[in-house]
């Protein structure tokens, strides 16, 4: 197959599912090609002086975004969830010796354990005096609201020995990434808006800006979910994707009016 060929149909498939991004292993996948040639071809592409594709972060690539692009996006911004941490207790103290002293990887009376959630890291450390802590490593791939709420289900199963009640959101960060933005006279901005709440607007990439928040805001877990739940307008009642619908006047009151 002939290079021209193979690159355009690297940056036609970019185009298609921008702004997603993707591996080169998985262009090969779907573009029947081999690795290497992609990987290849994708470093000309790279090189060239108004390269069509950009690193979006190390091993991930997408489409440069442009007006066309723009155009064909939905306008909506999507919030992502990152910098995650849950917090529990066992049903009781002996539960948490027990299971603290059975791991593989011990620390000052902890057990610390490593999970494998949708391709993202889970290090569960279990305290001796019952106190379970939950990290997940999402810097590289923040997760929508439905991943996040399938990972607090995933947790409460795999984590069964936790008194469900105590489940607990002690840390997490909110970012939305505007796309075709650039920051001119500084790469970073950050500042303490609430008590343990903290703001950052950083260039990420060479046409993205992402609007960051960081707060340990202490919520049981089910409260937390309720209120990003609605934050991403999500309806709690009507299921994931579902929108509450504004009130609208009734055709007997005078004038044209809705409140959302």
């Amino acid at each position: 197959m002939k290079p021209r060929k193979v690159r355009d149909r690297i940056v036609d498939y970019l185009y298609r599912i921008a702004p997603d991004e993707t591996t080169p292993k998985s262009i090969a996948g779907v573009l029947r090609l081999k690795a290497g040639t992609v990987r290849k071809e994708m470093s000309r592409i790279l090189a060239e002086k108004n390269s069509p594709i950009i690193v979006a972060h190390r091993g991930f690539y997408r489409h440069k975004m442009n007006i066309d692009l723009m155009l064909k996006l939905d306008r909506l911004k999507r919030i992502e969830l990152h910098g995650i941490k849950l917090e529990g207790f066992s049903l009781s103290k002996n539960t948490g010796y027990f299971i603290s002293s059975q791991a593989k990887h011990k620390y000052r009376k902890r057990g610390i354990y490593k999970e494998i959630f949708e391709n993202r890291l889970v290090t569960i450390t279990v305290h001796e005096m019952s106190l379970v802590e939950v990290w997940l490593s999402t810097s590289d791939k923040p997760m929508t609201f439905p991943q996040f709420d399938r990972f607090c289900t995933w947790v409460k199963a795999k984590l069964d020995f936790v008194d469900e009640m105590s489940w607990k959101l002690s840390e997490i960060g909110l970012n939305v990434d505007i796309r075709q933005l650039h920051l001119d006279g500084a790469t970073s901005i950050k500042l303490q808006v609430f008590h343990r709440a903290w703001l950052q607007v950083y260039q990420k990439g060479e046409d993205t800006v992402r609007w960051e928040v960081h707060m340990c805001p202490d919520l049981k877990l089910e409260e937390a979910l309720y209120i990003l739940s609605t934050l991403v307008q999500i309806n709690p009642k009507g299921g994931v994707g579902q929108q509450e619908q504004p009130y609208q006047a009734p055709p007997e009151d005078k004038g044209d009016y809705s409140y959302g």
